[in-house]
């Protein structure tokens, strides 16, 4: 199953890409020789709908319904096909993206490695949403950084609420 349509439409700027001759005559060959031509047909009507941003809407809503441990996060999709949806939970989230645990520990090694500061010397960690809001990056920055206290932020205000941590140090 070649994957590049799936890939593209995970990526915000790409989606509008896929909404081509193209791509709309692979996805039908696609559905044509599928095992399971009524999944294929899902795609199909992302692809001709147009309704890559709406799933990509979708799907980051889920995802702010499970960091928030929401009992009823779901990925709704009915505008794809009546009532498809995917249950989401922070550790389904943590299962699917558990692969990744030691390459993002690896890059903030990196990061304080350029900084020359070593991770004890980092006494809070402030997380300003979207997927820092996953416990997988608390988890492993807690892991890494062992004596920094943990905090969250609003998006919108952690510069300003990093300034004013920074202000209040001697």
């Amino acid at each position: 199953m070649p994957n590049g349509v799936y890939q593209d439409l995970s990526s915000w700027p790409k989606i509008p890409f896929l909404y081509t001759r193209d791509t709309q005559k692979l996805v039908a060959d696609l559905v044509k020789h599928a095992v399971e031509p009524k999944k294929m047909t899902r795609l199909a009507t992302v692809i001709g709908d147009e309704l890559g941003h709406e799933l990509a809407f979708a799907v980051e809503k889920g995802k702010i319904a499970a960091n928030s441990a929401r009992p009823e996060a779901r990925i709704a999709m009915g505008y794809i096909e009546r009532g498809l949806a995917a249950d989401v939970t922070p550790a389904s989230m943590d299962a699917a993206l558990g692969a990744y645990r030691r390459a993002l520990h690896q890059a903030m090694s990196e990061t304080l490695d350029m900084a020359d500061t070593a991770p004890e010397a980092i006494g809070r960690i402030v997380l300003v949403g979207g997927s820092s809001l996953m416990s997988l990056v608390a988890d492993e920055a807690k892991a890494l950084c062992t004596k920094a206290e943990v905090s969250r932020s609003e998006a919108f205000t952690a510069v300003v609420d990093g300034l004013a941590i920074a202000s209040g140090r001697p």
